[in-house]
């Protein structure tokens, strides 16, 4: 599975912004996200099945933020096609 990072760097971001009313988001902080989602995404690799399961959590979640999002009157961000917030089971 390849997941464009950046697009989630994007996502994180934003999501940071609509939480914190567009409060300044740190570098080392988001990149401190994108670490830990590069990790999380190689332990599921590494557990096979149960990459299907984190992807359908992944979608629910990003859905989730997304309709927060909008709740704000914030733009989410173009998703890539491994994230839509589709979730498939």
């Amino acid at each position: 599975m390849t997941l464009d990072f950046e697009a989630i760097a994007v996502l994180i971001g934003a999501v940071f912004v609509g939480i914190n009313g567009w409060k300044a988001i740190s570098l080392k902080s988001l990149k401190a996200e994108i670490a830990d989602l590069k990790e999380r995404v190689d332990r599921a690799e590494q557990l096979g099945g149960k990459l299907a399961t984190w992807q359908y959590e992944a979608r629910l979640y990003i859905a989730l933020l997304r309709n927060r999002m909008a709740d704000q009157g914030i733009q989410a961000p173009e998703m890539p096609h491994a994230l839509s917030d589709e979730p498939t089971p």
